[in-house]
Order: structure tokens, then C-alpha cells, then sequence
């Protein structure tokens, strides 16, 4: 678990995270997470995307063994 988790507090994830998680550049990150926004998991605010751990875990979740292009 991690530790701000057991605080109380979000994880939330923004374009660097999800670069790191999924292994990916820029752009692809970007798009997972315009994906996010769209679908209403995400927030934008300015120019930048963030979304929350438990909305990654979901989107893995349901998309897992399936084929998605972004």
C-alpha cells in the first residue's frame, strides 16, 4: 500500500506517471490521458491532464488482454 494512500490521501496521477507506468513517450501518455478526460475519469486544468490511481487501475482493469489503439 502505498503510504499517502494510508494518510487518506489521492494518489493522482499526471503525463510523467502514466509514462512511467505504461512504458510509453510523450504523446501516448497524453493521449491515454485525453482518453481519461473523455470518457470523464480525468481533469484538465490549463494545459495539463491528471487523473487518480483508482481511475488508472480501472481503465487497466477493463481494457486488459484487449487490443486498444490510442
Amino acid at each position: 500500500m502505498d503510504e499517502r494512500e494510508y494518510k487518506g490521501e489521492l494518489t493522482i496521477y499526471g503525463k510523467a506517471d502514466v509514462m512511467s507506468l505504461f512504458g510509453c513517450e510523450s504523446a501516448k501518455a497524453l493521449k491515454i490521458l485525453k482518453y481519461l478526460f473523455q470518457i470523464g475519469k480525468a481533469t484538465k486544468i490549463g494545459k495539463e491532464y491528471y487523473t487518480l490511481k483508482e481511475n488508472i487501475e480501472a481503465f487497466m482493469h477493463t481494457y486488459a488482454g484487449k487490443e486498444v489503439f490510442i
